[in-house]
């Protein structure tokens, strides 16, 4: 099965929750082969050396990030290099095929919101993080392949629903994990904060 993790040239963000523009042309890269959850988290952990990814997984994000771009017409110019903020994580969907997540890390032009999820088996579009728990329009600050039908999605954190934009996700995050069941995503784990906290958008 292969996994990967792809950052696109976008914005990076910072602990305390501004974003910083990233310089233009620069485009970080890491490809993992996954072999099951217990490798996926040791390869998050080790960060090994890149090996090569079937073209057929890399056209699929190519087809797949150009259809998230078409829903955000204006998307590119979020980032300082004129290109939609993207980051990619693949896996096996159990029957031969691949499953995509595809992240639009930025959904507006301010900090008011993060970004957010769709997923694809292959080429197909089959829903967005929005349509799963937590529901979130936009509060994803990541998403890894964590295994063969599996992904987990980072959601930042407010400190209440009345927080400011300039402090949107510094009230830490919250992990989701989602599994495939053939036709959608489900989550098989993940829980909101305590009250007053809440995720990202909601």
């Amino acid at each position: 099965m292969i996994g990967n993790l792809r950052l696109r040239s976008g914005v990076r963000r910072l602990a305390h929750g501004r974003r910083l523009p990233l310089a233009a042309g620069l485009i970080g890269l890491v490809l993992a082969t996954v072999f099951g959850a217990g490798a996926a988290a040791a390869i998050g952990r080790q960060h090994p050396a890149t090996p090569a990814v079937s073209s057929s997984v890399s056209s699929d994000i190519k087809h797949d990030e150009a259809f998230v771009a078409s829903k955000y017409h204006h998307c590119a110019a979020f980032s300082a290099a004129h290109k939609c903020p993207f980051q990619a994580a693949a896996t096996g969907n159990g029957a031969g095929g691949h499953l995509i997540a595809i992240d639009l890390r930025q959904t507006t032009g301010d900090d008011c919101l993060l970004g957010i999820v769709y997923f694809f088996d292959g080429t197909r579009f089959v829903g967005t993080s929005h349509l799963v728990r937590p529901h979130s329009p936009g509060g994803v600050e990541g998403v890894r392949a964590i295994g063969v039908e599996r992904f987990s999605v980072t959601y930042g954190v407010n400190d209440s629903k009345s927080t400011i934009c300039a402090r949107t996700g510094d009230a830490g995050t919250d992990v989701y994990k989602y599994r495939w069941n053939g036709t959608g995503f489900v989550k098989i784990s993940g829980r909101l904060p305590r009250l007053p906290k809440v995720i990202v958008g909601l």
